[in-house]
């Protein structure tokens, strides 16, 4: 095997700055492209439950990409590299106990279901009496090392002693009887110590064959009075001093954060002003965080909701871009810069500014957003395809359980419409594609521009060798792929790409092609092939959109006014044209 330094997106959470393990044969970034679609569905909470979802995706980074063994110095073993796998325990209990519906229930979707069926966690390290030899996920251990006897039957013992009353070793608890009920958790991990489940006997006690049918007692002492203090004294005491540590290094961490943060950074180059923008100014106290989105080009991204005031309705959802306090004075005055670009936009096609925030305390634009899906889920969610429910939620409210060609008519005049607004005022879009088209009610969409990267979407993105930026090469035009550059031209190609996308159903251009071969494909003209039931004339669009010239590509006005003349036009018609 080999270590390296993680590179990727999906699991940036829980392996930032960390090396892990991958066999010889493994390349990181194709690991990675496999994973993206996994991680989507384990981080979505329609589809994953609360308490699964706190620990599932940070299971299966460690389960894919295991952590590389250290030394006593904390150096990482580069010479014959070991990997620190996710515990068995861990993984024992996720599936038994917090992820129980989504690895057995009949209605999970198939996806979800090989998912979850594919992890083996009889090939984990199993519970010892310290975690050092493998790597956890914040769940309580099975194991105390401070019970050095039992009280009453034992059923509360959770001590490591493992020697039979004849002085044979215990044998593995099996994990096929007591690990499905959940009561029985506390026999996760594949371990061999002496237990008392259910109280079926009178005192601790395992099996001492292979095939888990002789029973014997176990060694275990029956605690006196002092030792049932010894137990509860560490018990008690040990959380209350790791408590009181991590209190005093927090406390110490703060004021030393607010005494050096950015001291050599006068205050006025941090300050924004909201004078030359157009939308309100809000006060930091009504930006109500509902959860992180992902990280931004400035700082952290939120879907948030704006409490009750004077200047915005705080019925509508929004996402809040924000300015991270460790910013430099450039990136300052770009971002206000953005603030003042963004509030001259107005369009309702586009999701506009609502409101910034200046304050030292929170600095960010707040945009409009929706409760509902983007277009590529609205995509995937109304496939013909589709082999899971539809969510209850208003993600499947806005159309029927099918799209027809004039409804996907409809919706490219909106994005086109949108995109010339844009084009006209002299923006240009980056990253236009299905995931970043916002799908409101009554099947309004709007082009958003978060310039954020989320996990699920991690496989559309390519790391640029040469500054380290991502980039959607799949919806990329060629000359943007050979110059790093983008302009109207390049967005009308990414524009063909995203009618592709939404008469395949929100399928991954070039699907089954890695992002390397996508380069490669695209550099000789290898376009994408016509998806099935496409109009003619539609697929026309797309090729003139994918034109070798970007001079000779359509603006999107022009393509605004073809869709137009299509608005209407039956299926029939359209493809005999």
């Amino acid at each position: 095997g080999k270590c390296e330094l993680y590179q990727g997106y999906a699991c940036k959470r829980y392996l930032e700055n960390q090396y892990i393990h991958l066999e010889s044969f493994q390349e990181q970034t194709e690991v990675e492209e496999q994973i993206a679609t996994a991680m989507q569905i384990l981080t979505n909470p329609k589809a994953i439950s609360p308490k699964c979802l706190s620990y599932a995706p940070a299971a299966f980074c460690f389960y894919v990409f295991p952590p590389c063994k250290k030394d006593n110095d904390g150096d990482v073993i580069m010479e014959n590299p070991e990997p620190l796998r996710l515990c068995r325990e861990d993984c024992d209990l996720l599936k038994h106990d917090k992820c129980r519906r989504e690895f057995f229930s009949q209605t999970t979707n198939a996806f979800l279901a090989g998912v979850f069926q594919s992890a083996n966690c009889s090939g984990l390290p199993r519970t010892l009496p310290t975690r050092r030899h493998c790597t956890g996920i914040g769940l309580p251990s099975v194991v105390n090392r401070h019970h050095l006897c039992y009280n009453g039957t034992g059923g509360s013992y959770r001590g490591t002693l493992s020697i039979a009353s004849s002085g044979q070793p215990c044998k593995s608890w099996p994990d096929d009887i007591h690990m499905r009920a959940r009561k029985y958790s506390y026999l996760a991990g594949g371990h061999n110590f002496c237990r008392n489940p259910g109280g079926s006997m009178e005192v601790p006690w395992c099996y001492v064959d292979n095939h888990h049918t002789q029973k014997e007692v176990c060694q275990v002492p029956k605690c006196s009075n002092g030792d049932l203090v010894m137990i509860l004294i560490p018990a008690v005491s040990i959380p209350l001093i790791l408590g009181c540590v991590v209190i005093v290094f927090c406390v110490a961490c703060r004021r030393k954060k607010k005494g050096g943060k950015n001291k050599d950074i006068p205050m006025q180059d941090r300050m924004l002003s909201a004078k030359k923008t157009k939308v309100p100014e809000l006060s930091p106290n009504v930006v109500h965080v509902l959860g992180e989105m992902g990280d931004g080009k400035f700082g952290k991204v939120f879907k948030a909701q704006i409490l009750s005031n004077l200047h915005y309705c705080p019925n509508d959802p929004v996402s809040v871009k924000t300015l991270s306090e460790r910013s430099s004075p450039a990136q300052v005055q770009q971002f206000q810069r953005e603030m003042e670009t963004f509030s001259a936009l107005q369009h309702p096609n586009v999701a506009a500014l609502k409101a910034v925030v200046t304050q030292p305390s929170l600095r960010c634009m707040v945009f409009e957003y929706t409760n509902g899906v983007d277009l590529h889920e609205y995509l995937v969610l109304h496939s013909p395809q589709a082999d899971f429910a539809k969510p209850p939620s208003s993600a499947s409210s806005h159309a029927s359980t099918t799209i027809e060609h004039a409804d996907f008519v409809r919706m490219a005049i909106q994005v086109a419409a949108g995109m010339d607004y844009l084009t006209t005022h002299n923006f240009i879009h980056r990253d236009l594609s299905a995931r970043n088209v916002l799908v409101c009610g009554n099947l309004e969409l709007k082009i958003c521009n978060l310039g954020v990267i989320r996990d699920s979407y991690l496989s559309c993105y390519y790391r640029n060798p040469q500054g380290g930026q991502m980039l959607p090469v799949r919806w990329m035009a060629p000359e943007s792929l050979k110059t790093w550059q983008f302009d109207d031209k390049s967005s009308v190609w990414s524009f063909g790409v995203l009618l592709w996308e939404m008469f395949s159903f929100g399928l991954q251009p070039y699907c089954g092609y890695s992002n390397h071969e996508v380069l490669d494909m695209v550099s000789r003209r290898q376009l994408l092939t016509c998806p099935d039931q496409c109009p003619a004339k539609v697929y026309s669009l797309m090729h003139e959109c994918w034109c070798g010239q970007p001079s000779q590509r359509p603006t999107f006005a022009d393509i605004h006014s073809k869709l137009v003349g299509w608005e209407g036009t039956s299926t029939t018609r359209m493809t005999s044209q």
